[in-house]
């Protein structure tokens, strides 16, 4: 991947007119690694971008006269890639190489190099390496990372507590970043889960400050809420069908489904899935109430997947102890984006649906 934005991190402006690793030209020569390949420079040049190469030229060392510099603690493709992004503003950077680059972009004091490894490890981030990208990040200690692993964490954080890697690779000053969220698409009811699993993995470990931190933020979810309207009335059945008419990818995070019952614990179970293909399956617990005739709604959020136009999901709710039925006829969401068409599950024009309202963002 390559990284080219000039003037970000303060790059020298002159650059553009020295030719890069080019022995005719240069002033200085690095003999790098064990073998000691020649890599070519201009002494000027690299003394204006780092106090480290100013030091090492216009001290009293041995450098600052001879015409040679031995570097052999770096590999010639790792200081030729700092090189390059000092003379081009581009460096080719990979998960094998980025932490040589950031060791030894650091240790000569190039903090626009730097800064180049923290914009490559946050462009790089997504739901499949988020946890060891989080978690190597507290060492490097870059905002942009954080910010970046944080938001797809919120986002994500059921799926991410589905992975043992979650408690195995999160520490607690980690959890505690990610507890310290004020958006998270999971409930309360979730988060102490979470924690009560992870203090089964780290039981040497007080947790009182973490669960002061579940308790003591008022939090909202990071998605928006689309309500479904209709006749009120009593539900024949807990399974139905939808797909998006509009034309607008959708990110779906959960749903809110009515509760009826005199038990003061419900375990809800909740399915989603295209044709024979399921694409969420999941065990809620939601405490309840104990009154039969207040109608509630459980928020099940499960994590972000994207809903795309015109495809057929189904939808399958089962309720144990099972509930006096409730639901919406003839179930209609109005947006004036967003347009939603909800039928039985077997296609037909009328459902019972028992969704009060989906948690969706749009792409």
């Amino acid at each position: 991947m390559s990284t080219t934005e000039p003037e970000r991190h303060g790059k020298p402006k002159e650059r553009s007119n020295l030719p890069f690793n080019d022995g005719s030209s240069s002033d200085v020569t690095f003999l790098v690694g064990s073998q000691r390949t020649p890599i070519y420079a201009h002494r000027r040049f690299l003394s204006d971008c780092s106090e480290y190469f100013r030091a090492m030229f216009g001290g009293c060392f041995r450098e600052s006269t001879g015409s040679d510099v031995c570097l052999e603690d770096v590999e010639p493709e790792i200081f030729l890639e700092i090189l390059r992004y000092l003379y081009r503003g581009k460096i080719n950077l990979s998960p094998e190489t980025v932490h040589d680059v950031y060791t030894h972009g650091t240790k000569y004091l190039l903090n626009q190099v730097v800064a180049a490894v923290g914009d490559f490890l946050a462009e790089t981030t997504d739901l499949s390496n988020v946890l060891q990208r989080f978690t190597q990040n507290r060492t490097y200690g870059f905002d942009v990372v954080d910010r970046r692993c944080l938001s797809i964490i919120w986002d994500n954080l059921i799926f991410c507590f589905d992975h043992e890697d979650f408690f195995m690779l999160i520490d607690h000053e980690s959890l505690r970043l990610i507890l310290s969220g004020r958006s998270i698409n999971c409930t309360e009811v979730q988060l102490l889960q979470l924690l009560e699993t992870w203090k089964s993995f780290h039981k040497t470990d007080n947790t009182e400050d973490l669960k002061a931190l579940v308790h003591g933020i008022k939090r909202s979810y990071g998605c928006e809420q689309l309500l479904v309207f209709g006749t009120p009335t009593e539900r024949n059945s807990t399974s139905f069908s939808f797909s998006v008419t509009s034309d607008l990818d959708i990110d779906l995070f959960g749903v809110g489904v009515f509760i009826r019952s005199p038990a003061t614990s419900i375990v809800v179970e909740l399915s989603i899935g295209q044709a024979n293909l399921q694409l969420v399956e999941r065990m809620f617990r939601h405490e309840n109430p104990t009154n039969t005739a207040t109608i509630n709604v459980a928020d099940l959020l499960f994590g972000k997947f994207t809903l795309n136009p015109q495809c057929i999901y189904w939808v399958s709710v089962r309720f144990s102890p099972s509930l006096k039925p409730f639901g919406i006829r003839n179930a209609k969401v109005f947006h004036d984006r967003i347009e939603l068409a909800i039928r039985e599950k077997s296609y037909g024009a009328d459902v019972i649906c028992p969704i009060a309202r989906f948690h969706y963002r749009v792409c």
